[in-house]
């Protein structure tokens, strides 16, 4: 590295990445693309380290397991959250959105009606949204068997 031709192939010259601490450091000489992708790689490798250390955290590998012993599984497995159902959200929301449209239709009180008996966060039963709201509990009855219908016509034509 001293020479004249060693200091012009200096930028050819890179730590291979990887490795781990305590193991010796190997040095190569590679094309000029290649060095500066190894060595963006060390950095990161180092700055990474250090921020663990810093902040006393452990990083996981996406595509390695953490320990040695175990056998290699992809990032996705330690990752999986198995109380995480997508399709039964997108699912729900969909129905949801569809429900919403279809309760448009609705007259305002059959509206109030399913609402308070069905969607509120503590539903109704007849007797309370009688009371509550001083309408007969044959006619909330009557009402929401109405509502129930027209909903399952308007939604079974969107399915």
């Amino acid at each position: 590295m001293e020479t004249v031709d060693g200091k012009s192939r200096k930028e050819n010259i890179a730590r291979v990445p990887g490795g781990e601490s305590g193991e010796p450091i190997i040095y190569m000489e590679v094309d000029s693309q290649t060095a500066k992708e190894w060595t963006r790689e060390n950095n990161r490798a180092c700055y990474l380290q250090k921020t663990m250390n810093a902040l006393g955290i452990e990083v996981i590998s996406y595509n390695v397991s953490p320990n040695a012993e175990d056998r290699e599984v992809t990032g996705d497995a330690l990752l999986e959250n198995p109380d995480c159902h997508v399709e039964d959200d997108v699912l729900r929301s969909i129905l949801t959105e569809n429900m919403l449209d279809a309760m448009c239709h609705l007259s305002e009180i059959e509206q109030k009606v399913i609402t308070h008996l069905y969607l509120s966060d503590d539903p109704m039963t007849e007797y309370e949204f009688e009371k509550a709201f001083g309408v007969k509990r044959c006619t909330v009855h009557y009402y929401k068997v109405s509502a129930l219908e027209k909903l399952r016509e308007m939604l079974s034509e969107n399915v």
